[in-house]
């Protein structure tokens, strides 16, 4: 497979002498959910890489950056002993294996995230949270679990388990469960029902802490500035409409954007005005209608491939 994308600006990145110790090392997982779509971030940042399913190693085409696909448990440890700079991997994973305080964590992306919580078959759904103390859960987060019921004052038995935790309970092995939950039908399929979200999970770019030389600083401080401008285009839209000229300060407070909106006055109609701006996709239908009851109309939204502020 072979991602490619815009080409780099001339200069900006030179290869050219570049060693090992000068390149940085990014760590995603080896094969599974995440793997794609962290190197499809990449490739969208302007990277090139070739991608081989023989090769642990992806070095960068255009850049000082490898790729280095490892497994998820490992990738926190290989950068704890500085065998790698940054790491894409689930936090749920981080803050079950590992001492969090050791390392920093750069941005959250915009992919992979899910929650982990308890669940119970359908006959025995406890009344309130309290009811939970004393029962047997069976889990592959011990650390999280514990550490997430202490806050609540909850004291149960926990059951460690790797896998196949959906059947636990139908064995008799427990009364519930403390799982990864994204649609729910996996819960359903085995005759529970999700309880009570305990942890919420995003994907993380992130780095031991500790200061960095600055040839490695300056490829991190490139490749977070390119991969914010994909997040926030990502969360907004960029919005053309025309509007009654008397309506423009009503309409600039709802579409105030990374910066003012543009304003354009109608060749064909003086009491009209083309306004473009960039709204927030969480709240674009909320927005497009107060704009409507403001008389905008011939209302256009499209994407934004990128946002540099």
């Amino acid at each position: 497979m072979f991602y490619r994308f815009n080409t780099l600006k001339h200069g900006e990145f030179d290869n050219r002498g570049d060693n090992m110790e000068n390149r940085l090392k990014i760590a995603i997982q080896k094969s599974g959910r995440l793997t794609e779509k962290s190197v499809e971030l990449l490739a969208d940042c302007g990277f090139h890489f070739q991608i081989s399913s023989r090769k642990l190693i992806s070095p960068s085409s255009n850049a000082p950056i490898d790729l280095f696909y490892l497994r998820n448990s490992d990738i926190p440890r290989f950068i704890s002993m500085n065998k790698c700079d940054l790491g894409i991997i689930g936090e749920n994973i981080l803050e079950e294996y590992y001492d969090v305080k050791e390392f920093e964590k750069i941005l959250r992306l915009p992919f992979g995230d899910c929650r982990i919580s308890l669940a119970f078959p359908e006959n025995k759904i406890p009344q309130s949270i309290q009811d939970i103390n004393g029962k047997v859960i069976a889990t592959s987060y011990p650390k999280i679990l514990k550490r997430e019921l202490t806050r609540l004052g909850i004291e149960v038995q926990i059951i460690t388990l790797s896998g196949s935790i959906e059947i636990a309970p139908t064995m008799e092995i427990c009364d519930g469960i403390f799982d990864i939950v994204s649609t729910g039908s996996t819960l359903k399929a085995h005759g529970l029902i999700e309880y009570k979200s305990l942890f919420h999970s995003e994907v993380i770019l992130f780095k031991k802490k500790g200061d960095w030389d600055e040839t490695k600083l300056k490829t991190v401080n490139t490749l977070k500035v390119r991969v914010q401008s994909i997040l926030k285009a990502k969360n907004s839209r960029y919005l053309m409409m025309n509007a009654p000229a008397s309506k423009i300060d009503e309409i600039v407070k709802l579409i105030p954007g990374m910066e003012s909106p543009s304003i354009i006055q109608l060749s064909t109609d003086a009491t009209k005005v083309a306004i473009h701006g960039v709204i927030e996709t969480n709240d674009m239908w909320n927005t497009i209608e107060k704009l409507k009851e403001n008389g905008a109309s011939s209302i256009l939204v499209t994407p934004i491939e990128k946002v540099l502020e």
